[in-house]
């Protein structure tokens, strides 16, 4: 079936695929910037200034000591294996976005214990541009960004898949 969904949408043209982008230079993980403070939305990340950047393996959460309202912008290159469908999961307490190539694909943000949310999207083999926002309100925290597409079932993106610039 899911095969089937591939080709359909690689026969509407190259328009409905997003290309990747042309980037050299990529080292494994992402760039993180850690936010202090009580927010609502992951949109407030974005009119706040960070308490400390970086780079990280993957998606991973690491609080300050004794913080339980924080948020984390992370920014990478998605290599995606194969041209194709592909859905993307996050799961989080409280909100999170993610975004391929600037696009929101997955929308779970508010205030609320932890949910999954899916979205999708057709995507040229090579490297995209992938961010995820994400933010905690205090009591429990979770955050777990997985994908699936073309030849392999569902699983978490770990930092075998999100690379960032070497020169950063």
């Amino acid at each position: 079936m899911k095969d089937r969904i591939t080709a359909d949408l690689m026969k509407l043209g190259d328009d409905s695929i997003i290309p990747s982008v042309n980037i050299n230079d990529l080292i494994p993980g992402v760039h993180f910037d850690y936010f202090t403070g009580s927010f609502t939305s992951v949109n407030a990340l974005d009119n706040s200034h960070p308490s400390k950047s970086g780079t990280i393996n993957g998606f991973n959460l690491k609080k300050a000591p004794g913080v339980n309202q924080y948020g984390y912008a992370f920014r990478g290159y998605l290599n995606v294996p194969k041209d194709g469908y592909y859905i993307f999961y996050v799961e989080s307490n409280d909100g999170a976005k993610l975004y391929i190539d600037g696009k929101e694909i997955v929308d779970n943000d508010g205030a609320h214990g932890a949910k999954e949310e899916s979205g999708s999207i057709s995507l040229r083999k090579g490297f995209h541009p992938v961010q995820v926002k994400y933010f905690q309100m205090g009591g429990g925290q979770a955050l777990k960004v997985s994908w699936q597409g073309p030849n392999f079932k569902k699983r978490v993106i770990t930092d075998k898949d999100v690379f960032i610039n070497k020169r950063k």
